[in-house]
């Protein structure tokens, strides 16, 4: 099996692909994930084979993070770009009972609600997209998008 295939088998999640299933790909369908379509960035714009100062140039700069890969033969780096897709902020109130102990009957305490503990929070949902590049040689292989969800909540 070549380089080339061992590494986007490697990219695209230790899937083993054979050379013909690697030309039948569709070199322009963007990877991702399952459940939500990532938006178009300058990846869209990249070529199979284009060299490095190129990729950067459309990429707007140096990736946030470089993974170099270990390959039998030349040099392989991942390249990892995070873009911001949304970020919004929702208000919640929850509500809790308020408990207290109260004298019963034959001096046993019993536990009753007197009252409600309302406490108001922020959600902060943040989407990012993470365009991976995977670099052979100075020279563009393929991509991979993951969109990530987190929610904070303060």
């Amino acid at each position: 099996m070549n380089t080339r295939i061992l590494l986007t088998a490697f990219l695209l999640g230790g899937v083993t692909l054979s050379p013909v299933a690697l030309r039948a790909a569709d070199p322009t369908k963007k990877p991702t994930t399952p459940d939500t379509a990532a938006l178009p960035g300058p990846e869209a714009q990249l070529k199979l084979a284009m060299p490095a100062a190129d990729v950067l140039r459309i990429m707007g700069g140096k990736p946030d993070r470089i993974k170099p890969l270990e390959v039998q033969k030349g040099r392989a780096e991942v390249w990892a770009y995070d873009r911001s897709v949304s970020e919004t902020v929702e208000q919640i109130e929850s509500t809790t009972p308020k408990m207290e102990s109260i004298p019963g009957p034959n001096g046993v305490p019993i536990l009753t609600q007197t009252g409600v503990n309302i406490e108001h929070r922020q959600v902060h949902h943040i989407t990012t997209d993470v365009v991976e590049l995977l670099m052979f040689n100075d020279h563009f292989v393929t991509r991979k998008i993951t969109r990530h969800v987190e929610n904070r909540i303060y």
